[in-house]
């Protein structure tokens, strides 16, 4: 394995988080427990790009009537922040919050990709009430 992958495998490891590897071994998977319920991270190593990704799912959809208008409530959200940002997909109601990360020469630490995990969790956890409410007024 590369790079990416083993220091992603070291930084999961040094912080004993419990995890699920695909067959590809490119898609790690994990659940985390937060006030507003579980969140599963899936962190995607590309290895050939030399890219790695994170993305978060709350433990809730969208209804469907309301995805349009939740449309318009995460673009307002991400045109505040470069990244992550949030994504809902209109067949299912799935929301997710995506970030990825170029990695050039190697230039890549345990430290990175915990921030870059902890920090996913900790933002669908602080923004996903306001979500809710605002689909729901």
């Amino acid at each position: 394995m590369g790079i990416i992958y083993n220091t992603v495998l070291s930084a999961f490891r040094a912080e004993e988080l419990n995890y699920e590897l695909n067959d590809d071994k490119d898609v790690f998977s994990m659940i985390f427990d937060t006030e507003n319920g579980q969140v599963t991270v899936k962190l995607i190593v590309g290895e050939d790009d030399g890219y790695f990704g994170v993305v978060g799912y709350p433990p809730t959809t969208v209804p469907l009537k309301q995805v349009d208008r939740v449309y318009a409530i995460l673009n307002n959200m991400n045109k505040s922040s470069v990244l992550p940002f949030w994504v809902v997909e209109p067949e299912s109601g799935e929301l997710s919050l995506r970030c990825g990360n170029s990695v050039s020469d190697g230039l890549i630490n345990e430290k990175m990709v915990i921030e870059l995990v902890y920090g996913i969790v900790e933002l669908i956890d602080n923004q996903l009430e306001g979500i809710m409410k605002e689909i729901y007024k």
